[in-house]
């Protein structure tokens, strides 16, 4: 093992115990940090083999951290594509800690942004919008207006 190669994994050990990272991205950032991209593969092979890298614990506490943000699951998928999570991956992902209660989490999300119903249908696009770009689907964003909708029937 060459003395690059020991500076790589020790790279890659020191962006891990600042938090997890996917495979794709620990890749990437070595490879910006002028690391040779044969011994980056080594590297991480290794670090997967002595389980200190791992797409699905990263992808597991991604989801954590996104839903506890307040964003939806369109969102959170497209991220950890762009990760380099395979799709089966990231439905382990979403999956490991039990079923996720997307309409508790789109009120909460709608709830501390807006807290009231809108007072007119811009204000309401406007809404519906900004919980669109969270990664919620129109199902869960008509369901949400749906149950406001009947809260506050004067409105």
């Amino acid at each position: 093992m060459s003395i690059h190669s020991v500076s790589v994994r020790h790279k890659a050990i020191q962006y891990l115990a600042m938090r997890e990272h996917s495979y794709l991205e620990l890749s990437r950032k070595l490879l910006q940090k002028g690391y040779n991209a044969a011994e980056i593969d080594l590297a991480l092979a290794k670090l997967i083999d002595d389980n200190l890298l791992s797409d699905a614990r990263y992808g597991e506490a991604f989801v954590k951290s996104r839903v506890l943000k307040g964003h939806g699951p369109v969102k959170i998928r497209m991220e950890l594509r762009d990760k380099g999570l395979s799709d089966a991956q990231i439905e382990l992902s979403f999956c490991a800690d039990g079923e996720i209660d997307w309409h508790e989490v789109i009120e909460k999300t709608w709830g501390k942004k807006y807290g009231s119903p809108a007072a007119d249908v811009a204000e309401k696009a406007k809404q519906w919008r900004f919980l669109q770009y969270r990664g919620f689907t129109q199902a869960q964003i008509s369901h949400l207006f749906h149950r406001i909708s009947r809260l506050n029937p004067g409105d």
